[in-house]
């Protein structure tokens, strides 16, 4: 029995068995990895089973609240590949390796395949189905197991990050675990067949490459390698995230090389010549990168931006979209614009903009996420907050990546839909600076309580008369 031309019975039949064995694994890893001592992975399993809900959630809302979308296409054209491996394996590997022209997709021309949907008029979207024709083959071929499949694989690089964060921060495992797994709309529209999964997972990667190579300088293989990938699936999937990555990273690693000095004379002198000459080398990057970046190259994002802004203000859209106001292309013009840009990035729909429930579950959060960032600045001082960020590298990488982002989706996107999708890679570590920030306030208000009492208790006992 056919449901949609994507999901079928055998799907649900399935769907318990594959629960089941990623469930086993995860026990079976938990297990043996606290005998070693590695206590983050009393989290494994939990993250896991919020992988797969958050995947099986995701399915059931394509399927059969918006009955379609890019996720079926992205499976209808990674099953279409895996079918073609299983009979004509130098075809496939020829169209998965090679330069996919159309004139290679003629034997899909017959009713013993699955029509594949994405072709060479998306690059970024066929990219993404060259992915799914391996995890369906795991899946065996079908929908939702390969949906699970796919949410199991992006995890991997959510779980190297929560192994990162917990050796920097061991004392707050807890909130890592809600910032990078249990945030409900990271956990929704990064576990399913779809770009967002395979971006944010690949950030993750870099993130733990770049760590582990420029920050604490430990230049084995296996971090190349991260960094390398993650780069590569940027670059084929949406390489307007290197945009955000590289002057975080570049500023990062500049101030973590001014760590170095005790001195605090010469970490000032030297932090605006380093964060120059990063944001340069970031630059000529950038360039050097642009034709692989194709319609995001530097000199062609602001045209693309105003296009697609365009396009969802339309009639079809009323409704479910959203303006920031006209802005001047010029660097001011972008600067003028970045406060709107970045509020609607990061803490739009609002409740007031609320028009189905996918709407009011991101508005909800996003007015959580607000209050959150409103406590923070109500309850310390703005200079304990800036000394915090200051002198944790990490976290002022965070927000530069969670704000420039936001930035990013906030100047491009018009239309909510898109945005409570597209956000979302920004979301783990907009959350993971403001609990560490939190923190680290904490600390020292409680540090300048303590000193005080102290301080209070010398002179009460300096100046207490003598009962001799």
């Amino acid at each position: 029995m056919i449901l949609r031309d994507f999901i079928e019975v055998y799907d649900f039949l399935l769907f318990p068995i594959y629960i089941i064995v990623f469930s086993m694994l995860a026990i079976f890893y938990k297990k043996k990895y606290l005998k070693e001592g590695k206590d983050e992975y009393h989290y494994f399993d939990l993250g896991i089973i919020i992988k797969m809900t958050g995947a099986f959630a995701f399915a059931m809302v394509y399927a059969f609240y918006y009955k379609d979308g890019d996720t079926g296409n992205y499976y209808r054209t990674g099953k279409a590949l895996m079918e073609l491996l299983l009979t004509r394996p130098s075809d496939y590997f020829e169209i998965l390796f090679g330069n996919a022209h159309p004139n290679r997709f003629y034997y899909f021309y017959s009713d013993d395949y699955t029509f594949p949907v994405f072709w060479t008029n998306d690059k970024y979207a066929f990219f993404v189905s060259r992915i799914t024709s391996i995890v369906t083959l795991f899946g065996a071929g079908r929908f939702i197991p390969t949906t699970l499949t796919f949410s199991i694989l992006g995890f991997w690089g959510n779980w190297k990050l929560f192994q990162l964060f917990c050796q920097i921060y061991p004392h707050l495992k807890k909130q890592l675990f809600i910032a990078i797994f249990a945030v409900p709309s990271t956990a929704f529209w990064t576990s399913g067949i779809m770009k967002d999964t395979v971006t944010l997972s690949a950030v993750c990667w870099y993130l733990y490459g770049f760590y582990h190579l420029f920050i604490k300088r430990n230049f084995k293989w296996y971090y190349w390698l991260a960094i390398i990938a993650a780069v590569y699936i940027h670059l084929n999937v949406k390489p307007y995230v290197l945009y955000a990555l590289l002057p975080g990273s570049l500023i990062w690693w500049s101030v973590s090389v001014l760590d170095r000095y005790n001195a605090s004379f010469i970490r000032s002198v030297f932090t605006l010549v380093l964060i120059s000459i990063g944001s340069v080398m970031g630059f000529f990057a950038l360039s050097l990168l642009s034709d692989k970046m194709g319609d995001y190259a530097v000199d062609r994002v602001m045209e693309k931006s105003e296009v697609v802004r365009s396009d969802l203000k339309r009639e079809a859209y009323r409704g479910n979209s959203f303006d920031i106001g006209e802005y001047d292309k010029s660097f001011t013009g972008m600067i003028s614009i970045a406060p709107k840009a970045i509020f609607a990035g990061l803490f739009r729909p609002s409740l007031l903009d609320v028009r189905n429930i996918v709407m009011l579950v991101s508005a909800i959060e996003n007015t959580i996420l607000l209050y959150l960032l409103i406590r923070l600045f109500w309850k310390y001082k703005w200079r304990t907050i800036f000394k915090v960020i200051y002198n944790q590298s990490i976290v002022l990488f965070m927000l530069i990546f969670s704000l420039f982002f936001s930035f990013s989706v906030g100047l491009s996107i018009s239309n909510f839909g898109s945005l409570v999708r597209l956000k979302t890679p920004a979301l783990p570590f907009f959350v993971l600076s403001l609990f560490i920030i939190e923190y680290y306030c904490e600390q020292e208000r409680m540090k300048r309580f303590f000193y005080l009492k102290q301080s209070n208790l010398s002179s009460l006992q300096t100046h207490q008369p003598s009962l001799s």
